[in-house]
């Protein structure tokens, strides 16, 4: 399981990464919260190509993403041209038919 943690400070019309490899196709559980400013968005690449945007939220935005084995990058994005922010961002990996089996049991 993948898990990770951080907290981010942004400057105004900042974007900010967590990036890791992957080995094999994994569900990804990602929250991103903001702790100051308003507005938070992420968007996810694998290998380069966006495969996931949360689209803008206010105060938190999350979402889940099944991805390929390759390099990921957790990209949150700062819009705001005039302040910064900082948010906080969780990341947590399982295979895709462990999370679909957890779900399931809802």
């Amino acid at each position: 399981m993948l898990v990770k943690d951080a907290t981010l400070s942004l400057g105004a019309s900042q974007l900010q990464s967590s990036s890791f490899k992957l080995d094999q196709r994994t569900t990804l559980k990602i929250d991103v919260i903001e702790l100051a400013g308003s507005n938070i968005e992420f968007k996810v690449t694998r290998d380069g190509q966006q495969v996931f945007a949360s689209g803008v939220h206010k105060a938190k935005a999350n979402g889940l993403v099944t991805v390929d084995p390759g390099m990921i990058s957790v990209n949150v994005v700062n819009e705001n041209i005039l302040e910064g922010k900082v948010a906080r961002l969780s990341v947590v990996g399982f295979p895709p038919a462990a999370y679909e089996s957890a779900d399931a049991g809802r």
